[in-house]
């Protein structure tokens, strides 16, 4: 049942329309979200700044490490070891 649920939720989460309808399990369910209330809104300014800075930092990472993965493929990659 909890995972029927998280689907359906998930379902509704990643659409952006009103109104649909979700087959679980040869089951119609269907929906109408009538009202949306966000609680504060600076809260919401403060989340929507810091996933944003998650997002950026994310790609950046991902881009260094592509160019990582392009440049090892161009180039020998050798690694010194200076033991005691």
């Amino acid at each position: 049942m909890k995972q029927k649920s998280a689907e359906f939720l998930g379902h509704v989460f990643d659409n952006t329309s009103k109104k649909g309808y979700k087959i679980i399990d040869g089951k119609a369910i269907v929906y109408e979200i009538l009202e949306q209330k966000l609680l504060n809104d600076e809260k919401v300014k403060q989340y929507v700044s810091l996933i944003s800075d998650n997002v950026l930092q994310v790609k950046q990472k991902e881009l260094n490490q592509n160019l990582i993965k392009k440049l090892a493929g161009i180039y020998k990659v050798e690694q010194y070891y200076k033991g005691k």
